[in-house]
């Protein structure tokens, strides 16, 4: 865990002391240009999420096989309820020992908030809490646990600018990861938009991922070409009609020079080595994420 204290906006980035290998950065940013002329269609994750939240909601939330609809129990599901319990818990101790002994928001935002997991308990921590999905299914599916859970306070849109008042917190977990990283980063903007004074924001990405340098070279071209994500879902995943999903990461020190920018000062990251509340440990244990808390 280490803090970043920015300083009036600067013509350089903030400096870290992040290092974990060579600097791909420029040849990725060459080879994404190429791919992006070579492989011609886009990967649209809005109608991939869409099919994830239809086929699996809740799986496409905590990637772990006992999630999947063909192996979903009770027990089951209230450990992945228990787990977005535990996850609020955890997040507003640290806001209360680090940032705000008195936090206590009066409006709240979960981006990405899928079957409700995270939403759920936020609407016993906040006056009100607003879930954002782009996924239609996904938000039926959160409508309906609300109403399981007998919550009243929690309301959903499927677009981050159809919130028009400004907010006092914002959540989002595991999602940008699965999001462009020039898109997911015109989000983060908008987060701290949002952002009453004082308000917090609570932004989780994966910052790096060991992948080998075969994947590093496909992976650019399978998030862009619907082909050859048809290819890659037949040869890995066994089912060339399989929801695609898009696996981000983000570079820590733009995230750190936006925020710089917005002239924010108080940024507190943690990091983790895995996912504890989503992605299977086979999986996870090969990315690195951070969690950055901000206050305006």
């Amino acid at each position: 865990m280490w803090r970043f204290q920015g300083g009036s906006r600067s013509d350089s980035a903030p400096s870290t002391a992040f290092s974990h290998g060579p600097d791909l950065s420029q040849s990725s940013e060459d080879l994404t240009e190429l791919t992006n002329r070579v492989s011609g269609v886009l990967a649209d994750s809005d109608v991939e999420w869409e099919r994830i939240g239809k086929s699996e909601p809740y799986w496409g939330v905590a990637t772990k096989e006992r999630y999947k609809m063909k192996n979903i129990t009770p027990t089951s599901r209230q450990e992945f309820f228990a787990s977005g319990e535990q996850y609020v818990n955890e997040i507003f101790g640290v806001i209360s020992s680090n940032i705000d002994g008195g936090f206590s928001p009066s409006l709240g935002i979960d981006f990405g908030c899928g079957v409700g997991r995270i939403v759920i308990p936020l609407s016993k921590r906040c006056g009100r809490v607003i879930g954002v999905d782009v996924s239609p299914s996904m938000i039926v599916e959160a409508k309906r646990n609300c109403v399981l859970f007998n919550v009243t306070n929690v309301d959903f849109v499927n677009e981050l600018a159809k919130i028009e008042q400004k907010v006092d917190f914002i959540n989002t977990y595991t999602v940008l990861q699965h999001i462009r990283k020039d898109i997911g980063m015109d989000i983060i903007d908008e987060f701290i938009e949002k952002l009453n004074p004082s308000g917090i924001a609570c932004i989780q990405f994966p910052y790096f991922s060991r992948r080998s340098m075969m994947k590093r070279i496909l992976k650019p071209i399978v998030d862009r070409s619907g082909l050859a994500r048809k290819m890659y879902n037949a040869i890995i995943m066994k089912d060339a009609k399989a929801p695609y999903m898009m696996s981000t990461d983000y570079d820590i020190t733009e995230i750190l020079r936006l925020l710089s920018e917005k002239n924010i000062n108080k940024v507190l990251v943690l990091t983790d080595k895995y996912d504890k509340y989503g992605a299977e440990d086979a999986h996870t244990y090969r990315t690195y994420s951070a969690r950055l808390f901000v206050q305006k």
